[in-house]
């Protein structure tokens, strides 16, 4: 009897201790993602800002940092769809007349960076290169329909198939309450040219708590095969935010200068372009 309760106890300490060390793995884990991109040359700040889901995908992909472009700006909708009923419109007119201008013309609401990265290639003569796209949006919106994020590159770069996903974040800033979802269903794709993901942006984040603070990241995986010449390239590509306004869905383009646009444009309001260039070598590497 004593060794059945001894065996018992046994069991309850590991189970016990298999149940911290779960419990922590997610914290631990995390620590170990962010020691690996600060080695890889993150820096500090780009580290924290990053979606967490973002910088996962560049730990398991080997990513190094090669460039990084960013802008802060204003994202406010200015203008109310025809889609609502004229009661609705009247309410979010007035919130939209009543909107102290000095405040939306000097307070940043939106901030959006670009972040290109080299992954390591087990492929001779192929370069990978991963496209990231992060977006924080510090407002409450009125139209809570679905937006889309998107991007548009050069030199007829290869998507790889799979490998993208935009993951969404809105948050109740005073409590922490938040809503997360990532979506890997790509909603437009040119092939050499551009991708987009679509989301719905949401109103609240759980039944009490409204959503005043909503931020995201699209990753994908790029490809070119390349002479190993040792010659330098130069690349660039452009990221959008586009947020729905109307009832009509648009149709995201793309062009290889890089340029985006959206059909029914009346239907959204843009974010400004972001721009992203960087240079590389056509050689293979051990990164």
């Amino acid at each position: 009897m004593k060794k059945l309760i001894s065996l018992l106890c046994i069991i309850s300490l590991a189970f016990s201790l298999s149940s911290m060390v779960s419990a922590s793995s997610p914290e631990l884990s995390q620590s170990k993602v962010d020691a690996y991109l600060l080695s890889a040359g993150y820096s500090e700040t780009l580290v924290g800002e990053l979606h967490p889901d973002i910088k996962a995908a560049l730990y398991r992909d080997q990513a190094t940092f090669v460039s990084e472009e960013k802008v802060s700006g204003n994202l406010i909708e200015r203008t109310v769809a025809d889609n609502i009923t004229p009661e609705e419109k009247e309410i979010a007119n007035d919130i939209l007349a009543n909107a102290n201008p000095i405040d939306i013309q000097s307070l940043s609401n939106f901030t959006h960076n670009f972040v290109v990265s080299r992954l390591y290639s087990s492929t001779d003569g192929l370069v990978h290169f991963s496209l990231t796209y992060n977006w924080q949006w510090d407002y409450s919106p009125i139209f809570n329909l679905t937006d889309k994020v998107s991007m548009a590159w050069t030199d007829d770069f290869d998507y790889e198939v799979g490998s993208g996903f935009h993951s969404y974040t809105a948050k109740h800033k005073a409590t922490g309450t938040r809503y997360d979802n990532t979506n890997r269903t790509v909603d437009k794709y040119a092939p050499g040219t551009g991708i987009g993901f679509a989301f719905d942006i949401k109103a609240y984040v759980d039944s009490s708590h409204t959503a005043n603070h909503h931020s995201g990241g699209m990753y994908v995986i790029v490809t070119k095969a390349h002479d190993n010449s040792g010659s330098i390239e130069s690349s660039s590509a452009v990221a959008k935010y586009f947020h729905k306004q109307g009832a009509i869905n648009g149709e995201l383009q793309f062009t290889k200068t890089p340029s985006l646009s959206i059909t029914y444009s009346t239907q959204y309001d843009e974010s400004d372009d972001l721009p992203a260039s960087w240079t590389w070598y056509k050689e293979d590497r051990d990164y």
